[in-house]
């Protein structure tokens, strides 16, 4: 089987190895967005996505043998919508304060986004200790953040998104290395 970006895409993408901000592409143009620190969740959204025009084709062949950094750059638009994600492994969404009780309605308008994917080794930090890190073989990065900026926050929420910086993580990670020895 041949990868593409639609391909490449289309996982899930985590920021942190806690799993508690996440990003999902789904080839159906829809995806998810989680955002949450230990038990808050501020946002269980589901968002639709389009390339922009004069982005490469989705399905265009990458090469993941080959050895480069950068694979592929697209522009794509994201549009964060109110709809939840009904559940969040064994645990529903239903009647959760998510999304427009935790955003402004700016949060919700389309956005545009240069989507860069690579692959290397990418050590992400899980804050156990000074040396804990998990490695990642890809990595998408974002222009800016597709979590609400800080302005798109309301209510008792900015503080946590202040502290947090939610709007600067522009950064998601995928394919797990196995690390054989302590790495720094």
């Amino acid at each position: 089987m041949e990868d593409t970006f639609l391909s490449l895409l289309c996982r899930t993408w985590m920021w942190d190895p806690n799993h508690w901000c996440k990003i999902k592409f789904k080839a159906d143009g829809t995806g998810e967005l989680i955002c949450r620190v230990e038990f808050n969740l501020y946002v269980a959204a589901e968002f639709d996505w389009q390339p922009q025009p004069g982005s490469p084709a989705l399905d265009r062949t990458i090469n993941l043998a080959a050895d480069q950094a950068l694979l592929a750059e697209y522009n794509l638009e994201l549009t964060l919508t109110k709809r939840r994600i009904p559940s969040l492994g064994s645990t529903s969404t239903e009647g959760a304060l998510i999304n427009e009780s935790h955003l402004t309605d700016a949060a919700f308008v389309p956005k545009n986004y240069t989507v860069r994917l690579e692959k290397g080794r990418f050590p992400v930090s899980r804050n156990v200790s000074v040396w804990a890190n998990w490695w990642y073989g890809l990595r998408i990065v974002f222009d800016k953040s597709p979590f609400p900026s800080i302005e798109e926050w309301k209510g008792d929420a900015v503080r946590t998104v202040e502290g947090n910086k939610f709007y600067d993580r522009v950064d998601f990670y995928d394919q797990e290395l196995e690390v054989t020895e302590r790495e720094d």
